[in-house]
Order: structure tokens, then sequence, then C-alpha cells
């Protein structure tokens, strides 16, 4: 009997749609990118354990007031992300003998993000001053993320995830010697992506 493969590498590019919690606005308006590599290891046959390493563009996007004439306000937040995922695999299909594999899988877990660029395109009316806050901004980012995905063979698949951070990336009582209009900002987005597995 041929022994089952333990471990596996994948590879992922996809997009992300963010928003700050305590910008005053909402939605997921921010479109950013998400790359990266997945390293698998196969508890069982329908469980497996995986860590990833990922760029993730995060943040916000927005217009302050009312109409398309208001100047564009972006906060752009680049992150080198890490999370350790446990993944249920479902409907196992065989195409040959040798190509096996699960169609469908959901997945949970943590990731730990360290914030490594931010850029803050803002209105110069708009009262709230994310400029002054950027200088205080939390460079660590603790996350819980769910999601599911389904394979169209045991190599190539499409998944998708959500994520909420636990900490506040920006927190106005920390840092009362400022004033910049802002209680607190957090992070969350949603994320599609095609995956490869070698």
């Amino acid at each position: 009997m041929k022994a089952q493969q333990r471990f596996f590498i994948g590879f992922m590019m996809g997009a992300n749609l963010s928003q700050l919690d305590g910008d005053n606005h909402q939605g997921y308006k921010k479109l950013g990118l998400q790359a990266g590599a997945k390293s698998i290891g196969r508890v069982t046959e329908n469980i497996h354990l995986s860590t990833e390493i990922l760029y993730t563009q995060l943040g916000s996007q927005f217009r302050e007031g009312r109409g398309f004439q208001r100047p564009l306000e972006v906060i752009q937040l680049d992150y080198m992300t890490i999370p350790l995922i446990i993944t249920k695999h479902f409907h196992r299909t065989r195409i040959t003998k040798d190509h096996v594999y699960h169609r469908f899988n959901v997945s949970a877990g943590f990731a730990y993000s360290r914030l490594i660029h931010a850029d803050i395109n803002e209105n110069e009316l708009d009262p709230i001053d994310y400029s002054a806050a950027s200088l205080f901004f939390n460079n660590n980012d603790f996350s819980v993320q769910f999601g599911g995905g389904f394979f169209i063979n045991k190599h190539l698949g499409m998944e998708g995830r959500a994520s909420v951070s636990f900490n506040r990336i920006f927190d106005n009582a920390q840092h009362p010697e400022i004033n910049t209009g802002i209680v607190l900002l957090r992070n969350y987005y949603l994320m599609a992506r095609i995956i490869y597995i070698l």
C-alpha cells in the first residue's frame, strides 16, 4: 500500500476587502492584495493543520461627506501575516487511483500580523486627523480567522476567509496627549484567493 503524503506546500494569491472599525464609515471598501505561501501537515485524512506567511494589504477607503466630488481618503496598511489554521475536509473525490482529493473544506484559526508600512492620504478639510494617529499605530495585530474553500482537483482551488482583530491598531485613550478625533481603530477584512498545492 502506498503511504500517504504527510506534508504539502502551497502558494496563494488573491484580494482583500477591508475596513477599519472606528473610522466613522461602514463597508468593506478598501481593495488590497494578498499573496504568499503555506505549509500543510496532514493530521488525519480529513484534518489538516497549516501555517502561512502572507503579504496582506488592509486599511480603509472613503469620502468624507456626501457626493463624489469629495476627495477620496485612503488608509493603506501593509502587513506580514502568519496564520495558524486548522482545516476540515469533506466530499472525498476519486478521479483516478492516484488522483484523490477532498472537494470542500471549512477552516478556522488565529493570525499574527506585523505592520510594515502605513500610508495616509486624507482630505485636509476632514476634522479627523488620521496622519497624527498613524504615528501611534500598534505594529502588532492579532486576529481570529474563519472560512472555507473548494478544489477543482487536488492541486487547484479557491478559498474565502473572514478576519476580525482582537486588538486595536489605535486607541485614543492610550494617547490623550493628541487630539485626532478618533476613539479607536480595529482591522476587519474579507479575503478571496486562488491556491495551488504542489
